[in-house]
């Protein structure tokens, strides 16, 4: 009587053995990144420092995620699921000010390890043209900002509209 095995032979019937039988892939080299150290300057974590462009207007909510950044991670960002570790508001200063206090506030918070930040910036409506002009401003800046991994506008019930989350990278540890 056949056993089950040749029985099984006879069925698929004429194979080949193959010597090898590991699967050999061919590696694929990871892209190429530039790499900026604590050694980052103020020019070096802005792309574009030009003001805001005159045609640049914000939608009614933000909403940004830099390349590489899960769509989870936007996801949680918008739905609060992250502390805030600080908070920051534009309320009543100027484009300069504010782009200014910006550049302090998210250099501070680097510093001092913070990864998400609460930018108040209202929904004002003075500028009929340009529509809120900080919430214009924020959304153009921010897009700039190599540091910034996403940030999106926060739950109604911490501001919703006029006031955004903003995530920002580990700062990188240079030891040696």
């Amino acid at each position: 009587m056949d056993s089950e095995f040749d029985q099984y032979l006879n069925e698929i019937g004429d194979i080949k053995r193959l010597d090898d039988d590991r699967v050999h892939l061919e590696k694929s080299k990871p892209k190429a990144r530039v790499r900026k150290g604590a050694g980052d300057t103020m020019a070096d974590l802005w792309d574009d420092i030009a003001d805001t462009p005159d045609d640049w207007v914000a939608d009614a909510f933000l909403s940004y995620r830099a390349e590489g950044v899960q769509a989870s991670v936007l996801r949680k960002l918008k739905k609060g699921h992250y502390r805030v570790d600080d908070t920051t508001d534009l309320h009543g200063m100027t484009e300069k000010e504010a782009r200014e206090h910006m550049i302090g506030f998210l250099n501070a918070s680097k510093q001092r390890e913070l990864r998400v930040l609460r930018v108040i910036h209202g929904r004002s409506n003075r500028d009929i043209d340009r529509g809120p002009v900080l919430k214009t401003m924020l959304d153009f800046w921010l897009r700039r900002r190599r540091d910034v991994l996403a940030f999106c506008s926060a739950p109604i019930t911490d501001g919703g509209p006029g006031a955004c989350y903003v995530l920002i990278k580990r700062p990188t540890s240079n030891s040696t």
